[in-house]
This record gives C-alpha cells, structure tokens and sequence, in this order.
C-alpha cells in the first residue's frame, strides 16, 4: 500500500457516495424552461402598461414592422435575471432550513486566535 492510499478499496465503499434524487433533476429542469416563458410574458405584460412607455429612451423605439423589439428583448432579459435571481433566494433559503449543517461531528471547531499583538 503506497503513501496516500486508502485503507478500504473495496466496492462498497466506493458507492456510498450521495446521490442527487431525480426528482430534482426535473425541478431543476421545469424551472429552467419556466423562467423564460415567466419573463416573456411578464414583458408583454409590462410593455403594455403605459407609464412603461414615459420611462423608455427615445433611442431604443426602432423604424419597421416593430418598433419595440429590443425593448422586448432587454426588458425580457431583465426579466429573467430578475426571476432566476428570486428563485435563488428561495433555493438558498431552503438549503439552509432544510440542508445538512456547516459542520459534522468529526469537525474541529473554527479558532478564535486572533494573532500576536505586534509592536511598532
């Protein structure tokens, strides 16, 4: 046996490795495909609102067929950060309810030394 190797090789002590449920494989998944279609049409929604037009730059009200596509797009992509930025606060309050502690009980706990006082 070498330096760094381990006392237990075996296969079973190989799978004890935690697994994600699949279940929130498709959380995640639904979630991905359900910030999108929140923001676009949340945008559409938030367009039409007419105090949404005092506040939109001339220079972005394009000529053409329609002449507030980039003002749907950058609205739509403020959108999904703002949604994807909900659902992480969610997420992490959650984790943090619910999720395993900082510390297990084979952890030493954090030190309070703060140092030698120096003089100079």
């Amino acid at each position: 046996m070498g330096k760094y190797g381990t006392y237990s090789t075996s296969p079973e002590s190989k799978s004890k490795k935690k697994k994600v449920h699949p279940i929130w494989r498709g959380v995640g998944f639904g979630l991905a495909i359900l910030t999108p279609i929140l923001a676009y049409f949340g945008s559409a929604v938030i367009i039409r609102e007419p105090w949404f037009m005092d506040i939109i730059p001339r220079e972005l009200i394009m000529r053409g067929s329609d002449p507030l596509w980039l003002v749907r797009l950058l609205t739509f992509l403020i959108l999904v950060f703002v949604i994807f930025t909900v659902f992480q606060a969610i997420t992490f309050l959650a984790y943090r309810l619910f999720g395993p502690p900082r510390y297990g009980p084979y952890d030493v706990p954090p030190a309070s030394y703060r140092g030698k006082r120096t003089a100079r």
